[in-house]
């Protein structure tokens, strides 16, 4: 087989063409370590081998460019490159490679994740260790996070009360609302109705 063409294309990439034929995308340092130049021969084990380090730096680019919008966990970055058309083998290996440079740690992300969920979103518990499991942590990690820097739910849920106008939480309908709401925000309810004594002279049922 002959290498017959190699043309510039896009994101920093060249075609190349073996034999009249479209071959495969290229970065330049690929075209340089494999001695891929117009009219040189290459065998069919050198070819797999240009296109296989090719699959490799192209699968770290990519995780590095996803990486460059925001902390990822392993599992959503692996996840992330495998829905862009990134093979298993090399989307795992561009995790690897992230993990060792520090790049993605789920330790990190589950506690800045966490702290976010706690304090921005007002979201108890419950919720954050399920958004954390959604996110592709392991339960162990997640919940480490989650036991690390979750406020005292009773506090949270008094000063979200407070903030609830007076007639929402007279009228014992809309405080049913209210307390729901909070249910789904991850709360337990024995802390809700705690909060709901502290806040308000009503009281809710076990």
């Amino acid at each position: 087989m002959r290498v017959t063409d190699i043309t510039q294309g896009r994101r920093n990439l060249f075609s190349v063409f073996i034999d009249g034929e479209f071959a495969f995308s290229a970065y330049e340092e690929i075209l340089y370590l494999h001695n891929l130049r117009p009219g040189e021969e290459i065998s069919c084990a050198a070819l797999a081998a240009a296109q296989d380090e090719q699959q490799k730096l192209y699968a770290k680019n990519r995780a590095l460019e996803i990486l460059s919008y925001g902390d990822q966990s392993e599992k959503t970055l692996y996840t992330k490159l495998v829905r862009g058309g990134i093979d298993q083998r090399y989307a795992a290996g561009a995790v690897a490679y992230a993990a060792q440079r520090g790049l993605v740690d789920d330790a990190r992300y589950a506690a800045a994740l966490a702290k976010y969920l706690f304090e921005q979103k007002k979201y108890g518990a419950q919720r954050v260790r399920s958004t954390l499991y959604e996110k592709g942590l392991d339960r162990q990690t997640a919940d480490a996070a989650v036991e690390a820097c979750a406020p005292d739910p009773v506090a949270v849920l008094t000063a979200l009360l407070a903030k609830e106008p007076a007639e929402a939480l007279a009228d014992r309908r809309l405080l049913k609302k209210t307390v729901d709401r909070l249910l789904r925000r991850g709360f337990r309810y024995g802390d809700i109705r705690a909060a709901v004594r502290l806040v308000t002279d009503q009281t809710i049922e076990e």
